[in-house]
């Protein structure tokens, strides 16, 4: 379906459009289960392409990796904070191949170097000794076992196939060789978000550092939700993005095992732990999981310029934990449209879950099938309060009123104008006290 932002009632494809604003400038110088995608180069896996992982996922048959490999550190810390990720990977390489009997060759399903770790037993069948066992291994772990008289019959599994024909003769051992690793070029990330947009994605993490790709990354979100409706956000390290929908991290973090994470690296958990996090509640002090220092730690004044650079922060406390200084996002230009409330980031999720869910309510149930008069207005108005009071019962809205929602008809026949005067609550973040001592 269509969507985004309007200026005119001049649309052509059926659809919801809307606009987000604040009605003041603000600036202060003192349930989500939204889908987290990341692009890695991985050295097995399906290339170019995106592979769901979710809590009940077996990791190992899908991409070959343990989550204990290096390979998987942003992934172990993403699924810290949320049990469903997508995966793309970025790379390709060449196959591994090993060669059985005479014009038989086994070869792996995808190209990398872990094609190396994959060897493929044919044994005898104990029951049938016209048949034979082919059990395939990654390192010392059985993944697939079939049993067969003939080549032919082999299925390919998630990590081999044999292409030939014939009989199979003899027992034999063969171990996969010559798989190969290409790095990904910078189109590939390109390749990346395109397929994102056939996806039900809320953030995207961005583990590196390229400016070209960070820019690619928050040009990418302007259109999606500007033109697409589709209200997808991105983290990254430090980068003057300037934009509600851009999380940017000035620090990295130290785990307890001594692992160090750069301030790119750390983008892989804020963003799992983002696209989880309820409308109902602010990440600000929120801990991140078996941290026990920062890296680097910020002194007062240092902290303060990065926060009011619209950076994520993360700060060890006297308890040697290590939290969210502040949930913010990298907006820092301040306009009537969009205000200081536009940084938070627990304002940004409410408002992205309301127009979320109003649009598909309005495309399911209203579009094409209600007439466009009084009585039809007047439903859908009634819908759409009762989609807010329901925010509000949750105390992610408040000050709601009826007379809040207005539904009038629009420009053209087939038009309507619905507008909705919202107001977000944020977490208790900063408490000014005043102790008398007597």
């Amino acid at each position: 379906m269509s969507g985004g932002i309007w200026n005119g009632q001049n649309k052509i494809r059926p659809g919801v459009y809307q606009n987000i604003y604040s009605t003041a400038i603000k600036n202060n110088n003192s349930d989500s289960n939204g889908l987290v995608a990341i692009a890695l180069d991985l050295k097995f896996g399906k290339e170019k392409a995106i592979t769901k992982i979710e809590s009940e996922t077996d990791i190992f048959n899908k991409l070959g990796y343990t989550l204990d490999e290096a390979d998987m550190l942003l992934i172990r810390e993403m699924l810290k904070a949320t049990n469903t990720i997508l995966i793309y990977r970025l790379n390709n390489g060449q196959k591994a191949q090993g060669t059985v009997e005479e014009n038989k060759t086994i070869s792996a399903v995808y190209g990398g170097s872990k094609g190396n770790d994959i060897s493929v037993v044919i044994t005898n069948n104990v029951e049938d000794e016209t048949k034979y066992d082919v059990i395939t291994y990654m390192k010392n772990t059985i993944v697939d076992t079939q049993t067969i008289t003939n080549y032919e019959e082999f299925v390919a599994n998630g990590f081999v196939q044999i292409t030939g024909t014939g009989k199979i003769s003899e027992t034999s051992t063969t171990k996969l060789e010559s798989g190969t690793d290409n790095t990904s070029q910078k189109e590939a990330y390109s390749e990346f978000l395109q397929a994102l947009e056939l996806e039900n994605c809320s953030y995207i993490a961005y583990c590196g550092t390229d400016e070209t790709t960070k820019a690619l990354i928050k040009t990418f979100l302007k259109r999606m939700n500007d033109e697409e409706g589709v209200r997808i956000k991105a983290v990254m390290g430090e980068y003057a993005a300037d934009y509600e929908k851009i999380i940017t991290i000035k620090n990295g973090v130290i785990l307890e095992d001594g692992t160090t994470l750069t301030k790119e690296q750390c983008a892989a958990y804020v963003a799992a732990l983002s696209a989880s996090s309820d409308i109902t509640k602010s990440n600000t002090f929120e801990t991140y999981p078996n941290a026990v220092d920062c890296n680097s730690r910020l002194n007062n004044s240092d902290t303060e310029k990065a926060l009011q650079a619209g950076n994520i922060v993360f700060t060890r406390r006297n308890d040697n934990s290590v939290v969210i200084e502040q949930d913010i996002n990298s907006l820092t230009t301040y306009t009537k449209e969009k205000n200081r409330d536009f940084s938070k980031n627990r304002v940004v999720r409410t408002l992205d879950m309301l127009a979320q869910e109003i649009k598909e309510h309005i495309e399911q149930n209203y579009i094409g099938k209600i007439n466009n008069n009084e009585d039809g207005r007047n439903i859908l108005r009634a819908d759409i309060i009762n989609i807010v009071k329901e925010k509000e019962e949750r105390g992610a809205v408040q000050n709601f009123s009826e007379e809040d929602v207005t539904v009038e008809a629009g420009d053209g026949i087939e038009s309507v104008l619905v507008n909705a005067a919202i107001q977000p609550v944020d977490s208790i973040e900063k408490i000014y006290m005043n102790i008398e001592v007597k």
